[in-house]
This record gives structure tokens, sequence and C-alpha cells, in this order.
């Protein structure tokens, strides 16, 4: 008689394992890819909302440059005491 075993052997223990890190790396993937462009929506929205133009990269830096000068200058005003 011989006994048949009922067990999974090492290598397809192994292959599931590696299955298994396959899905879940996708899919952790998918997840931060995501998360990411919906913090991109929001902090594009926010940034509208202050009246910072973010057609592009470059608009957008020199947008946040001159809302920042002028708060800067704001402040100075303030501690000249006009």
């Amino acid at each position: 008689m011989k006994k048949t075993s009922s067990a999974f052997m090492l290598i397809e223990m192994l292959l599931v394992a590696a299955v298994l890190m396959i899905i879940a790396i996708t899919m952790l993937k998918l997840y931060t890819k995501q998360a990411g462009v919906s913090i991109n929506k929001e902090t594009k929205e926010v940034a509208t909302q202050a009246g910072v133009d973010t057609t592009n990269y470059q608009t957008t830096v020199d947008s946040v440059k001159g809302k920042l000068q002028d708060i800067q200058d704001k402040h100075f005003k303030e501690l000249d005491g006009g």
C-alpha cells in the first residue's frame, strides 16, 4: 500500500506564497497610486480656492511666489507701523 500525503509539498507552498506576494504588491501599488491622485486633487482644489494658478508647474510656482511676496510686504508694512 502506498501512503498518500494530503498536505502541500514545499514547492507548492512556495508557489502559492509567491503568487500571493505578487497579488499583494500589485494591490498595494494600485492603492498608493489612487491615494496619491486623490491627495493631488484635494491639494489642487485648496490651492485654487486660495487663488493660486495651477495650470502647470511654472505658473504654480510663480503664483505662490507672488502670494508669498504679498504676505511679506504686508508684514513689513505692519512692522513699520503703516
